[in-house]
Order: structure tokens, then sequence, then C-alpha cells
């Protein structure tokens, strides 16, 4: 069999795999319903958690947004702590504490961001921890539906929608539309009980859950808390691992402002995918790898043979049609629908991104 052939061979066994894959996401997301609090009263005890290092100018944004919740405040504890931060950020924070008395302003003993939740978590009051980022802002509903879901359902961890602010610029764009390929996958394998990621910008659990496990954030790695946290609950409680589908809880984040920046956040990222031992993770991890390396190595190959192109145009094609139609069924909650339109360009120029962030991330030790 000639590499031609074998290439051939390749390329259509991982589309199938991979079509079949985002049919399998496809039918989870459509599972889930979209929530609407009813008028149940709840009483549970919520603390909301934001590590924060070096983030003096998008903090103020972020603890705004939180304390301006739309939820009775005695059932609110908010925690910011300060993971050795050496600009102003811990300045902002305690004018929130001294403003507020459910902030609370800590700072870590230990570097780096797992520590830092887990001193928040052991200090934490609350029945129910919701964590999100210092560069990240919320609908004023927010934690209302988050604490209606959980009095409604009782999930064990329950994960939420993020989205980009801002995306104005061709590369914001781009950066939207990876994430909202990323949270419709996640929360498509949520719905059909094979979860495999989440977002720790926008997630809740209940600490009693947390508290079973020995080391829950898999303190070997740098980054992944959310990630690993999802996999140690999903080994116990998977049938309570949900999703919310709300508008009102979707949180918008910050992205990349530079390539630079991008990549080493891609890097960061992929750098924890060596500790996944959850097979739902390896196995789409390995299929959607697979089709994008293929997609790159036959544009590479383009120039010594020509007939690779033909492929290349079936992978592109293929993957195209296949992620649109699965991404136009989220697009309106995350108000992206207009991002549908770069389908193409972002299949192709995100294909060289994977195969590149693979690499770079199974050989780097990042910092947070």
């Amino acid at each position: 069999m000639s590499f031609f052939q074998w290439y051939w061979l390749m390329t259509i066994v991982f589309l199938i795999l991979y079509g079949a894959l985002i049919l399998w996401f496809s039918n989870g997301w459509n599972s889930i319903e979209l929530f609407k609090p009813g008028k149940s009263v709840f009483n549970l005890k919520i603390t909301v958690i934001v590590p924060f290092h070096n983030e003096e100018s998008v903090l103020d944004n972020c603890l705004r947004s939180i304390v301006n919740q739309k939820i009775q405040t005695g059932l609110v504890e908010i925690i910011a702590i300060n993971d050795h931060s050496t600009d102003n950020s811990v300045h902002i924070a305690s004018k929130y504490a001294e403003k507020y008395m459910r902030v609370q302003l800590i700072n870590a003993t230990e570097r780096g961001k797992k520590q830092a939740l887990l001193q928040a978590i052991s200090e934490a009051k609350g029945d129910i921890i919701v964590t999100t980022d210092a560069d990240c802002t919320h609908h004023e509903h927010w934690l209302m539906h988050i604490a209606a879901y959980f009095t409604e359902y009782s999930p064990k961890l329950l994960a939420g929608g993020v989205k980009y602010r801002n995306a104005d610029s061709i590369f914001q764009k781009f950066q939207q539309m990876e994430l909202l390929s990323y949270v419709t996958s996640g929360a498509g394998a949520i719905g059909i009980n094979h979860a495999i990621m989440c977002n720790g910008a926008n997630m809740a659990f209940s600490k009693s859950a947390f508290n079973e496990f020995e080391d829950p954030y898999n303190l070997k790695y740098l980054s992944g808390d959310d990630v690993f946290l999802l996999h140690a609950m999903k080994k116990k409680y998977n049938n309570d691992i949900h999703f919310i589908k709300s508008e009102e809880t979707v949180v918008e984040t910050q992205s990349s402002k530079t390539f630079k920046e991008y990549v080493r956040r891609k890097a960061r990222w992929a750098s924890k995918a060596k500790g996944y031992y959850d097979n739902d993770t390896k196995f789409t991890g390995a299929v959607v790898l697979a089709v994008n390396l293929l997609l790159v190595c036959g544009i590479l190959a383009i120039p010594f043979k020509i007939v690779f192109y033909i492929p290349v145009l079936v992978i592109l094609g293929v993957k195209t049609a296949t992620d649109w139609h699965f991404l136009k069924q989220s697009a309106n909650l995350f108000k992206s629908v207009n991002l549908l339109s770069l389908s193409p360009y972002f299949e192709l120029i995100h294909a060289f991104i994977v195969a590149y962030s693979a690499v770079v991330g199974f050989y780097s030790k990042k910092r947070w």
C-alpha cells in the first residue's frame, strides 16, 4: 500500500469516527433543556472563589459583577484569594473586602492556582462552591440561576457556558469560534453522561462531594483544575454532573490580546492532557487530533504530490459541514451566529494550531 493509499484509508476511518463523535455530542446538547428558574425558595449557602495573580486591569470589573448579583446577599460569600500578586490587584480586592462584609481577601500561602483554590475551599463556609476567573464578568442573575438549579436538581458538579467579550477583530472572532466549539462539545458530552471537559471560569460543585477526594485537582500538573476535578467527580458521580443551559449563566472572559499569548495559553491547556486517564476524553482527543493532523499533513504533501489536494478538500469539506451544523445549535445561546460564516477559514487555521499545541504542550511546563 502506497503512502497516498494509506493516507486515504486513515482519512476515511477518522472522518467516520469524527462524524460519529460530533453526532454523539449533538444529541447530548439537544438533550439538555433550557433552564428557567422556578419560584422555589433556596437557602443553600454559596461561596464564590476568585483566585488572582497580577490581574489589576480586570479584577475590579470581575468583583463588581459578583457583588452586584441579584440574590439574597446573606446566602453568598465571596473569597478573593491572592496568589502572590506583585501589582495593584491586592489593593483593588481589599477595597471590596472593606466595603462588603461578604467579601474576604485571603493571601495564598503556597504558589499556584490549584493551591490557591484548595486553600480558599478549605476556608469556605458555603455548601456550594462556585469558581470563576479574575478576568470574567457575570450576568446579574448568574448566581441566582446557579442556586435555583442546585435547589431543583442537586447536581454534584454544574458546568456553565463561557464566551469571550468584544469579539470584534478577526483574531478575537477566531478565538470565540474555538471556545464555542469547546464549550458546546463539553456540554454535549455531559448531556450523554460522558463528560470530558468543562471550564473553571464558570463551574459550581458540592463542597461535601469535593472533600471526598484526596487529590481532586491532580497537583502533579500545574494546570487543569477544572478538568481534573470533573474527571474525579465522574468516577463517583457520573450521573450527577450537569450543564446549565441558560443565557443568564454564560460568563464573559477576556480573549488573548496577542498571538504569542494565545499560543502560550493553548500550550498550557495542552500540557495537562498528559495527566488524563479518562477514556472518553482520551478517545475524543485522539480523534480530533488525528483529523487535524491528517489535514495538516495532506496540505504539506501537496507540493510533492498534487493529488493530495483531493483528500485535503474532502477533510476540509466534511469537517466544516459537520462542525457548522453542530455549532449552529449553540450559537444562539452564546450570541455567536455571525461567526459561523468563518467556519472554512477557522477549520484550516485551527488544524495547524491544534498540531502545534499538541507538540509544544507535550514538552512544556507552563506557569499560571
